[in-house]
């Protein structure tokens, strides 16, 4: 049986919330036929470019460093922290952190999550993940 536990006021599991973050981001990866055809017969997902993973991580640590206290008090996991910012940030629908039990603090994080602006993944020429601002 899994369980899901709540932050404490100082404790974020990095990790989880980055690996939700970039799970959340290859759930939404544009893909056309050709690179789909590739994409179903690869016997692994693309891997993140290093600037990708390390812009990745930082908008994770940024988004907590910069709302922590809001962050702590919001009944929020780790993992569901990670998924909402990927979400609110891209404005996905209401799937970002106004859809999850977070009280007053929902609108407020999506609300930070959208002043850090939309980005997507896409496959580069060299077959890894890479990110680009969109508008």
């Amino acid at each position: 049986m899994t369980t899901t536990t709540t932050l404490a006021a100082d404790t974020i599991d990095d990790y989880s919330m980055w690996t939700a973050y970039v799970v959340a981001a290859l759930c939404t990866l544009p893909l056309s036929p050709k690179e789909v055809k590739t994409f179903n017969t690869a016997e692994r997902v693309p891997a993140l470019a290093p600037e990708t993973e390390d812009a990745m991580r930082s908008d994770c640590k940024r988004f907590v460093a910069e709302n922590a206290e809001v962050l702590a008090t919001s009944g929020l996991t780790a993992v569901e922290i990670g998924t909402a910012l990927w979400q609110s940030r891209n404005r996905l629908s209401r799937d970002g952190f106004e859809a999850r039990n977070a009280g007053e603090a929902g609108p407020f994080l999506a609300a930070k999550a959208h002043d850090f602006g939309k980005i997507q993944l896409f496959i580069g020429a060299d077959s890894a993940l890479h990110l680009r601002q969109m508008q």
